[in-house]
């Protein structure tokens, strides 16, 4: 897509503080947190899981996007 409607102009979108390898990324807040199974090494440990927004790169894009008033994501600071 080359129109602007990527994840770093999202409304949805909170990135995070710094680039990774050139990279930014971010958690899509449109949805609720996913519930993600956590793998352990301990065959015999409970199991564990954690909730966590998706995480998405800054040129991704989906059919929700919606425009951020600064141009930058969402900010919940």
């Amino acid at each position: 897509m080359t129109d602007g409607t990527h994840c770093k102009n999202c409304g949805w979108w909170k990135p995070e503080k710094k680039p990774f390898e050139g990279t930014l990324f971010g958690q899509c807040h449109r949805h609720p947190p996913l519930n993600v199974p956590v793998r352990r090494q301990e065959p015999w440990a409970n199991p564990k899981s954690v909730n966590q927004w998706p995480y998405t790169g800054e040129g991704e894009w989906c059919g929700e996007f919606k425009p951020s008033d600064s141009g930058e994501g969402v900010n919940h600071d």
